[in-house]
């Protein structure tokens, strides 16, 4: 008897493999993501829309494990706007954005607006 073939990412296109992102991300499945960027013909691009799609997929969602493995996969920090980060996580949040790449003395920022 046959195993049943396991389908690597690389078989994914583009479109199936930022459905199974959004589905990952949704479920906080962040070693999934991991697994995804690695796999699949994911782009930077594709992190930035996950990560800034987190805000209001799941406010009361702990995704800060989440927001740091996008951050690490190319998410642009520059472009996001979060409103609802809890007052309890806000100063990790932005120093975590800081980590990557985030101006914190550009004026005009849509995160802290």
């Amino acid at each position: 008897m046959t195993e049943p073939t396991r389908h690597s990412g690389q078989d994914l296109s583009h479109e199936q493999a930022v459905q199974k992102l959004e589905s990952a991300c949704r479920a906080n499945d962040v070693e999934r993501v991991r697994e995804l960027f690695q796999t699949t013909p994911l782009a930077a691009a594709d992190a930035t829309d996950r990560l800034d799609s987190l805000d209001d997929e799941s406010p009361r969602l702990p995704y800060i494990s989440l927001m740091r493995c996008l951050l690490e996969n190319g998410a642009d920090t520059n472009d996001l706007y979060f409103d609802c980060v809890e007052r309890d996580r806000v100063l990790d949040v932005m120093k975590m954005f800081a980590e990557h790449g985030y101006d914190v003395k550009a004026k005009g920022h849509s995160i802290l607006q």
